[in-house]
């Protein structure tokens, strides 16, 4: 989102990746090399085409523009749910914390600073809960 050329060397164990690598295309949003020695001879060529250079720039930065918390949010239940079914242990609830049933239940029971009122934050929408709130359920921050 820098509005820059993004040049990418291959990664050698190709182990690590971003969840949207898959978006982007070499030579169209990013230069995409093999080796880190063939650094300083795209640079040149880069400096060389500024009119390609600047497209390439805008089309990265237009296509990570239009990413939304939709795809973020998959991506993150995608690695939970990955890093679940490897998981070793025996997954159980501390009994003292708090069952999070939907949204509000986190503005609820853990906003600990004061400037965040519920007027301004819960949803009051209890559609999307797993099991509907206790009524009169109040938050550590909210009183008796």
């Amino acid at each position: 989102l820098c509005n820059s050329v993004v040049i990418s060397v291959r990664n050698v164990l190709g182990a690590f990746s971003e969840f949207y690598e898959h978006l982007l295309t070499p030579n169209l949003h990013f230069i995409q090399l093999d080796d880190v020695r063939m650094i300083p001879r795209t640079l040149v060529a880069l400096r060389a085409d500024d009119a390609m250079s600047q497209q390439m720039a805008r089309k990265g930065t237009e296509l990570m523009a239009q990413l939304n918390m939709d795809q973020v949010c998959q991506y993150v239940a995608e690695v939970l749910t990955e890093y679940a079914r490897h998981q070793q242990f025996e997954v159980s609830r501390d009994p003292l914390a708090s069952k999070i049933n939907c949204e509000d239940d986190l503005w609820r029971r853990y906003r600990l600073d004061g400037r965040w009122d519920s007027e301004n934050y819960l949803t009051n929408d209890t559609t999307l809960c797993i099991e509907p709130p206790d009524e009169g359920l109040k938050g550590p921050n909210e009183g008796p």
